[in-house]
This record gives C-alpha cells, structure tokens and sequence, in this order.
C-alpha cells in the first residue's frame, strides 16, 4: 500500500490504514516501522467504523471513490499489480 501512496498520492490516492484493536502508542509505532508504512495507520478507531467500511479482516483494504462511495473490498493479501488495477480506475 505504502507503493500505491508514494506512486500516485499527487493524482489524488489517499491511503489510510485502520485498526480497530486497542494498541498503544508504542506498538503502532513499531508496527509502522516493522511494515515501512509511508501512509498513515489510524488506531483506536471503533468496531462501527472498522465495520462500515467492511474491514472485518487483517489486512483489509478499502476503494473508496472520489464521491466517497465504497467501491472495493480486498479482504486478503493481494499483488502490487492486482491493487494498481482497483486503483488506477479511481484516480480518473
């Protein structure tokens, strides 16, 4: 994901990891360090929120367009190139 954002956050690609367990600061810290995250991880955030967007599994990953409607749900680890398919369609 850190790839996709670095590539193309200048045509407007926003990247947000969720979390929706309890962590501390630290532990998020070195997970961000751990995987080389370059977007930002949002913890602490609600069941409901984690739910609403349909991320009820690790790793999730969410398309939403720029109308703000949900428009995939990757739900299992997928390839550099599978997720610049879903992506670049959104970006137009």
């Amino acid at each position: 994901m850190s790839t996709l954002f670095e590539k193309y956050r200048d045509q407007g690609l926003v990247v947000l990891g969720l979390n929706g367990a309890t962590q501390s600061d630290e532990d998020v810290r070195g997970f961000k360090r751990f995987v080389d995250a370059k977007h930002p991880l949002l913890y602490g955030a609600s069941r409901v929120a984690v739910q609403g967007y349909g991320a009820v599994a690790h790793p999730s990953a969410v398309w939403i367009d720029k109308k703000g409607v949900i428009r995939h749900v990757e739900r299992s680890g997928s390839t550099y190139a599978e997720l610049e398919k879903l992506t670049l369609p959104l970006l137009k």
